[in-house]
Formats: C-alpha cells, sequence, structure tokens
C-alpha cells in the first residue's frame, strides 16, 4: 500500500490555502493512504481527501513561510519509512500553480446569512501592524451600515482581528463552522489577509483592498488564487488605509446591484 504522510503547514493561512492543501490534495490521488498533519482547526481543508488526519499545534508561528521552509520543535506525530513524507512547509509552490485540486468550502445556511461579513485584520506580526485598518474607521463603516439596515457579523482570531461592537461575533470559531456563515453570507469586507483568501473557496463576494504590490495582489485575488472565478471588488489604498466613504460605497454599489 503506497502511503502519504504530510503536514503540518505552519505558515501564512492564505500559503496554506493556494500554495499547500491544493497541492496535496492532487498528490494524494497517487497514494492508496493519505495521513495529513494540520494545525488545530483546519481539519476542513483535508477532511474530504485524508484517511487520517491528527491536529498539532507548533511552539510558534512561522512568518515569511514561502522562503521559511522551516521545521517545528519536538515534532511529536512519528512517521515510517514506507511512507512518503512531506513535512512542514516543504511542499511550497510557487505563487501560481495549477497542479492543484480545490473543492468549495460552506454549506448554505439561511439562518447565518448575512449582509456583510466584516474581517477586522488587527496584529502587529508583521512587526509593524501597517496593514491594519484603524478601529475609528471599522466602526464608522459599521455604523453606516447599520443605519442602512444591513445585518453584519465579524469573524477572525482574538489577538489577530478587531472585534467590532454592536454586530454579530463569530471570533474563534472552528473553520468548518466558518466556512458555513461566510458561504452563507452575500459579501466580505476588509483588508488583504488570511480571511479574506479563505472566503475565496467559500464562494463569496469580496471587497477588499490592498496598499503594496497593488498589481500582483490584485491578480492574486482575481486569478491566480481563485479558482472557482469567486467575484472580487479591488481597491487599492494607499498606505493600506482607504477612505471608509470609499469602502462604504463600494459595499453599497455591490449590494445594489444583486
Amino acid at each position: 500500500m503506497k502511503k502519504l504522510f504530510a503536514g503540518p503547514f505552519v505558515g501564512e493561512f492564505g500559503h496554506e490555502l493556494f500554495c499547500w492543501q491544493g497541492k496535496i490534495r492532487r498528490l494524494s490521488k497517487e497514494y492508496d493512504y493519505t495521513k495529513i498533519v494540520c494545525l488545530k482547526g483546519h481539519d476542513v481543508l483535508y477532511s474530504d481527501f485524508a484517511d487520517e488526519i491528527i491536529e498539532y499545534e507548533p511552539q510558534t508561528y512561522i512568518p515569511d513561510c514561502s522562503k521559511n521552509k522551516g521545521t517545528t520543535k519536538n515534532y511529536p506525530i512519528p512517521f515510517s519509512e514506507e511512507e512518503k513524507y512531506i513535512g512542514p512547509n516543504t511542499q511550497i509552490i510557487k505563487i501560481y500553480d495549477t497542479d492543484q485540486d480545490f473543492v468549495k468550502l460552506g454549506t448554505l445556511d439561511d439562518k447565518l446569512q448575512y449582509d456583510f461579513i466584516l474581517s477586522a485584520r488587527n496584529t502587529n506580526k508583521c512587526e509593524t501592524g501597517y496593514r491594519d485598518w484603524d478601529h475609528v474607521h471599522w466602526n464608522s463603516l459599521t455604523k453606516k451600515l447599520l443605519n442602512d439596515g444591513y445585518k453584519i457579523a465579524c469573524i477572525g482570531k482574538s489577538g489577530m482581528s478587531y472585534k467590532i461592537p454592536n454586530i454579530d461575533n463569530y471570533m474563534d470559531i472552528p473553520l468548518n463552522k466558518l466556512s458555513n456563515i461566510v458561504h452563507s453570507s452575500k459579501y466580505i469586507v476588509g483588508g488583504s489577509s488570511g480571511p479574506m483568501h479563505f472566503a475565496t473557496l467559500c464562494g463569496t463576494s469580496q471587497i477588499v483592498w490592498s496598499g503594496d504590490n497593488i498589481h500582483t495582489n490584485k491578480t492574486r485575488y482575481l486569478d491566480w488564487w481563485n479558482p472557482f472565478k469567486t467575484s472580487v471588488s479591488f481597491v487599492p489604498a494607499h498606505d493600506w488605509n482607504p477612505k471608509v466613504d470609499k469602502i462604504y460605497e463600494e459595499c453599497t454599489l455591490a449590494i445594489n446591484e444583486n
């Protein structure tokens, strides 16, 4: 029996989505049995093809994973010589690679449908936190959308996302539950980040902005990392700081067109 043992991927979430799990899914077709090690809660990315899934929490986050192939300390999962082993981040591929297989994520649930899901990145893990949109801006945008009668919720992880007040909160929920909420909703709004890339696989239309590498990031959202051709409204934003009125305008235009 041919066996594949892969993981865990321990870098940026967007790279796991579009430079790892699709590649491993395609590769698994060449094996009789696939064992996956993944971060806690990420099993939904592998459950459609893996025969065995083991969750693992690394000691530290490994950033810049496209350059840092990395290893994890005290790796607890033994593997046998008869298994094909692909360790942490060693299967990183170029930013655009069509030799992958993807599946859509999420199940439609009318009770979980929102007009807008807000992904408010709030972390300084990239040293300066320059990609974060000020809380004042998020509060202002939220107030405008609530005044228009839209149903809104926020998502993310504590310590990495801003919990926006006065709206439904789905922070820190497992990816399988998050996929249902995002898939069931009309739009997701936020700066370029992992949750926005995740929404692409959920088939949810996006209003997303980026403040650097504009051409590359736009192409990534519209083409390279968009296997199901999810609708994307991409907003170039100087210094990652778009005007509130601009994002509000994009939101109202998008939802009124549909």
